[in-house]
This record gives C-alpha cells, structure tokens and sequence, in this order.
C-alpha cells in the first residue's frame, strides 16, 4: 500500500508536469501566431489604400513619392521587421510594400492618363509628366521586379506611349500642313493644285483613323482647319496675282492679247476653286469677290482699246 501511494503521486506529479509544459508551448505559439501588425507597415499600408482612393482627375506623384520615402526611411532605421533585429524581416517586408506601392501606383497613374485622353484639353504639361512617368514607372518596375512582362500594366504603359506618340505625330502633320505656302504670282505660273489635293486628302485621311487622339481638340480642330488653310492660301494667291497685274493692260498692243496672256488665264484660275477638294467650305463668296475684281479690270481694258 505504502508503494502504491507513492506510485500515484509520481504520476499525479508527472501530469502536472506535462499539463504545464504542454500548457506552456501552446500559449506561445498563439501569441507568435497571432503578433499584431508593425505600427509602421500598418501606417506605410494605409498610405497605399489611400493611393487608391484618389481621384482619376488629378495625378498624385507626390503622395507616391512621401509613401517611397517612408518605406526606404523605416527601412533604413530596421523599423519594418517583427523586431529591430529583425533584419531578414525588415528587408522582406521593404521589398513587399515597395512592389504593393507601385502596383497601386501603377494603376492609378493609368487611370489618370485615361482620363486626361477621355478629354478635350490635352494640355501639354498632363502630356509631359504621362511621358516621363510611363518611362520612369516602366525602368523601376523592370529594376525591382515589379513589372509583369505582358502584363496588364506593362501593356497599359505601352499603350500609354503608342497614344503620345500617335499625338505628336498629329501635331507634326498638322503644323507641317500649316507650312504650305505659295506666292509665285508669274504669269506663267500656277497655283500647285495637285500639292494642296494631297494635303486636304491627308487631313481628311488621318481624321478618319485617329483612335482615341481625336478627343484632342488641338488635334481634331487642326485636321479639320486644314481644308480652310488651303482654300486660304489658294484664294490669296489669286488675290495677289490680279492685284499685281491689274491695269497693265496698257502694255498689251491688243484687247485679244491682254485676253490670251492675263484675263483667260485668271479666270479659268480662279474657276479651279470649284474643285471638289473645297466642298462644303466658303467657296463661292470667295470666287465672286475675285470674279468681281478680274472683271472690273476687264472692263476698264476693254474701254482702254475703245478709247485708243
């Protein structure tokens, strides 16, 4: 009997024991699991939700550029791992919130392109910074892993480019259009038709396949200005042509000469402003005004020779 007790009570200490121990290890392994999050990638998380929640209206480089510079800042002092010695943890946990930060980034910068070319203004500082951001966001994303080769932000950043490019390339045309000019008035030479034909052509051309740069109103007001900035360079080539020879008819031995070199071939000049090219622009206010004054020279000629 005297054994059997203490038979028992070597057990009973036993259970207390491992009652203990067992206790022990389960309490800490719940407390490491359940270790609440780091008050300084709790604050860096809540700048990027923030991100996230700004408008498409207006570009927020700047608050990227202060969430970066949290990051590398707590980084930089081990604030980012479970503990300060934690350095494994520190650096793993900067490489995770830089890579959520310009994912976050990533996709508001593009949403915000979006809009500027949803819009009529396409000022040229919105267009600057979409440039330089869609390079700089492509050369980090590559540099640190972030970017997705054919992924969607990398495909949206390409687009991005392809929607500049297609906008400067706009404006190049346009403004070359703009250069055409033409001021040879000799008698014996003719207004280029066929070169401005080709330049209203282009115009009305690239208006057709514009995509989405025809929200441009630089862009579309420019193409579709063109066929007025041609008619208006023909109609002043006119103008100055019969200002430049008008009442010269006195140097003509004949009415019939001044007929062959300078009245017929003025109007049937000014009868190419009938071409189709001008369709639905102010044509016919314009040839009757020059009619007008290549016939009262006309008259005045005709009365020259009577007189004579």
């Amino acid at each position: 009997m005297k054994y059997l007790k203490i038979f028992l009570a070597i057990l009973a200490a036993i259970g207390i024991g491992l009652a203990v121990y067992f206790g022990y290890t389960k309490t800490t392994t719940v407390e490491d699991i359940g270790r609440p999050e780091n008050q300084f990638t709790r604050r860096v998380n809540q700048e990027i939700i923030d991100i996230s929640n700004k408008p498409e209206s207006r570009f927020c480089k700047d608050a990227y550029d202060i969430v970066k510079y949290h990051i590398d800042d707590y980084a930089s002092l081990n604030r980012l791992g479970a503990t300060p010695t934690d350095t494994l943890g520190n650096s793993q946990n900067q490489q995770f919130l830089f890579k959520t930060l310009y994912s976050t980034y990533a996709e508001k910068f593009i949403a915000q392109a979006d809009h500027v070319f949803k819009g009529s203004a396409w000022s040229s500082g919105d267009l600057s910074f979409i440039k330089s951001e869609t390079s700089r966001l492509r050369s980090v994303g590559k540099q640190n892993n972030c970017l997705e080769a054919n992924g969607t932000v990398d495909k949206d950043l390409s687009r991005l480019t392809r929607t500049i490019d297609s906008y400067n390339s706009e404006i190049a045309f346009i403004n070359e259009c703009k250069s055409f000019a033409y001021s040879n008035v000799d008698l014996d030479r003719r207004f280029p038709i066929d070169r401005a034909a080709s330049i209203i052509n282009d115009s009305k051309s690239h208006l057709s396949s514009l995509g989405v740069v025809k929200n441009s109103e630089a862009v579309k007001d420019g193409l579709t200005g063109i066929p007025d900035r041609v008619l208006s360079v023909h109609v002043s080539y006119l103008t100055k042509k019969i200002n430049e020879y008008k009442e010269m008819y006195m140097y003509y031995n004949t009415l019939a000469a001044y007929r062959t070199n300078f009245y017929d071939n003025l109007k049937a000049e000014i009868s190419q402003l009938d071409n189709s090219m001008y369709s639905g622009l102010n044509v016919s206010s314009q040839k009757t005004r020059l009619m007008n004054s290549l016939e009262a020279d006309h008259r005045a000629a005709s009365a020259y020779f009577q007189n004579r």
